[in-house]
């Protein structure tokens, strides 16, 4: 399947699916692991300044979260609660960053690997003799980790190894990069613009990085007012926030351990208004890593109810058929294809006909920006 000094095309696809469905980066690191004959393999989230593994408070009986094939359920929680500690390796991996891969055996020769606890009780069990390591992708504080693992005839086989990690790895590390980037822009600006820009009062949705990624024109021209700024508020740029209660807010929700949902409200530095912070969107990576979206909108205190007029919903509009308009609503409050296929008695084939030519008339709007608008505008109109 895998001819040395080139990527094969299945294993493209597999990255390029993968890009856009987290679910399908374990058929590509099960693709790396046969590629390479390794035996087990996982991707992982590492902390930037120690290169320890950033294990989520829960994990999956699948290990789907972080990613892990070829080592059973067992050997991850003894590595969790006692040998993680004793991981030789982490320390190399802190010293020597693996900005290009390679090999422990580089660093630790094997026979003083042999002679640690952390061989003997947790390596040698699983017949696991040599570790290949190599950066996927770098954030703030914190780096996405490849790690193979090998029995013994990996050191017969390093030169092939190596050139097989180094034809995968650029192609890895791109599809990376583009599911960030894909999930950053999942909330639309066309879509969301158009309930958005219905709201009587500034508002603003940003990610996980608390870039600006919608605003209504009032949020633009008038948000300042509200929040201390030492930037003006832009597309596609971070919010420049002086130190504020809303930068705590922020912070708070973007830290939140339970992943809940939650709604933060302070006072507007604008007398007679309150600024109202709401988690929109979120999801969890296979490194555990989470991503979200955030809703900033301001309130009157002393504003009637009656003053903001009903917005119509995306179901609403007059171009759609009876079912398109449905499944939008289905969507919009939180429902899936194959559950709206099995209410109304058809075929999923036919539910995603009818979704992806509502879509078309709603400017293209992808699924995830139809739940995510509806969202927005259910917490303005609270």
């Amino acid at each position: 399947m895998y001819e040395p000094g080139s990527v094969a095309k299945e294993f493209s696809a597999l990255v390029l699916k993968a890009a856009s469905d987290d679910a399908a980066w374990r058929d590509v690191l099960t693709a790396a692991i046969s590629a390479t004959g390794a035996m087990s393999g996982v991707i992982a989230l590492r902390e930037r300044q120690t290169a320890a593994f950033q294990f989520p408070e829960e994990m999956t009986s699948q290990l789907a979260a972080p990613l892990i094939v070829g080592i059973d359920a067992a050997h991850v929680e003894a590595y969790i609660e006692r040998f993680a500690a004793l991981d030789v390796w982490t320390e190399i991996e802190r010293r020597q960053h693996p900005d290009q891969p390679y090999f422990m055996s580089e660093h630790l020769a094997r026979a003083d690997l042999e002679r640690t606890e952390f061989h003997a009780k947790w390596l040698q069990p699983q017949k696991i003799c040599e570790c290949l390591v190599a950066e996927v992708h770098r954030g703030s504080g914190y780096w996405v980790a490849l790690n193979l693992l090998f029995d013994e005839s990996a050191f017969t086989r390093q030169a092939e190894i190596q050139t097989r990690v180094s034809d995968m790895l650029p192609l890895i590390r791109m599809g990376w990069e583009l599911s960030e980037r894909l999930f950053v822009l999942s909330v639309g600006q066309t879509a969301s613009q158009g309930y958005l820009e219905s709201v009587p009062v500034p508002c603003l949705i940003l990610d996980t990085n608390f870039v600006v990624s919608s605003a209504n024109s009032m949020a633009i021209r008038d948000f300042s007012q509200h929040a201390p700024l030492a930037a003006p508020l832009t597309i596609n740029a971070p919010l420049a926030l002086e130190p504020c209660a809303l930068e705590v807010a922020l912070d708070s929700l973007r830290l939140s351990r339970n992943h809940g949902d939650g709604t933060i409200t302070i006072e507007s530095q604008s007398p007679g208004h309150t600024l109202q912070v709401s988690t929109l969107a979120q999801r969890a990576d296979v490194t555990g890593k989470r991503h979200a979206h955030f809703l900033i909108l301001t309130r009157e205190l002393h504003r009637a109810a009656a003053a903001t007029p009903r917005v119509p919903r995306l179901w609403e509009r007059e171009t759609l058929t009876k079912m398109q308009s449905a499944i939008v609503k289905w969507i919009a409050e939180g429902g899936f294809v194959a559950g709206f296929a099995e209410e109304n008695n058809i075929a999923k084939k036919t539910a995603y006909d009818h979704l992806l030519a509502a879509r078309q008339k709603l400017n293209g709007i992808s699924a995830r920006d139809i739940y995510m608008s509806h969202q927005a505008l259910l917490l303005t109109e609270r």
